[in-house]
């Protein structure tokens, strides 16, 4: 009894750690927001903004080259995510922003996501994952921002 007891306490720590439905594809660009006028916007508060592999000349950026939306958070705090929906995978449904509202919404099934929550869907989405998210480094005396995974 009680080495069964003792394994099921054991076994109960063993949860396997769910992945997240986008699959994980190397990020990485560099923009500048005080010397590039295509991204002076990102420079105010509250900000978003879809970058996308046209922009800057790549082959890709994000899951499926479905691009990445950064989002100024203010007091030098950014934040990106891939554009990819999580809900539907793998259908690679891109989400959409306004580019001031602060959240971006999935035409397939309106999931809503809020970027200063870390992407996390709203209460009455579908999905359930927040947006995938990208690490960000940010140097406010150059105005570079560097995007990677």
């Amino acid at each position: 009894m009680f080495l069964s007891l003792a394994t099921s306490l054991i076994c109960a720590g063993c949860k396997k750690e769910e992945r997240h439905p986008v699959p994980d594809v190397q990020v990485y660009f560099h923009i500048n927001l005080q010397s590039d006028p295509e991204f002076f916007q990102l420079l105010t508060s509250g900000s978003s903004m879809v970058i996308t592999s046209t922009m800057l000349g790549v082959s890709y950026i994000g899951y499926n080259n479905n691009g990445v939306i950064v989002y100024c958070g203010g007091d030098g705090e950014y934040l990106a995510y891939d554009r990819t929906c999580p809900y539907d995978m793998p259908k690679s449904i891109q989400v959409t922003t306004d580019g001031s509202s602060g959240v971006a919404v999935c035409p397939s099934c309106n999931s809503t996501y809020v970027f200063a929550s870390r992407g996390a869907p709203t209460t009455n989405s579908s999905a359930h994952w927040p947006l995938k998210e990208y690490r960000t480094s940010f140097n406010p005396n150059t105005g570079d921002l560097v995007v990677s995974h």
